[in-house]
């Protein structure tokens, strides 16, 4: 019986395909996605009456310092 003796290197090859770069580009925008949804959500729930985005101006209108409760409800 003759046993052959293994390598002593193994030259493994990757080649790259469109699989793995569109995956790689899904996962960017998914990622993008739900940033967005997530700012979008916290603007939605804000008490600001005009937003300006890119200079992050917020106006507001506060109720009165009296007031025992604040509506909460969108």
């Amino acid at each position: 019986m003759e046993v052959e003796q293994s390598p002593d290197r193994i030259n493994i090859e990757y080649k790259d395909d469109y699989g793995s770069l569109a995956v790689f580009i899904s996962s960017i925008l998914l990622s993008a996605g739900g940033f967005l949804g997530i700012i979008i959500s916290a603007i939605h729930s804000s008490r600001c009456t005009s937003i300006s985005i890119l200079g992050s101006k917020c106006t507001r209108k506060l109720p009165p310092i009296d007031s025992p409760k604040v509506s909460t409800e969108v």
